[in-house]
């Protein structure tokens, strides 16, 4: 919702954990990179991304508020 809102465009999440576990297979982290602070946030936003993330296989996080 909050990248429809600022007007970018989606990323086909349902490719990121085969694509995350390939780049894992090259011996390559996953640092991913992260907006809150959109009028569409709310505070659950942080925990559902963590626990996204964490499910992903995610290695880091650059987070920007």
């Amino acid at each position: 919702m909050s990248l429809i809102s600022a007007n970018k465009k989606i990323n086909d999440v349902s490719k990121y954990r085969n694509t995350i576990d390939l780049i894992h297979r090259y011996g390559v982290s996953v640092q991913a990179g992260i907006i809150f602070g959109f009028d569409t946030d709310t505070k659950d936003i942080f925990k559902m991304t963590l626990e996204k993330c964490n499910s992903l296989g995610v290695d880091g996080a650059t987070v920007s508020i």
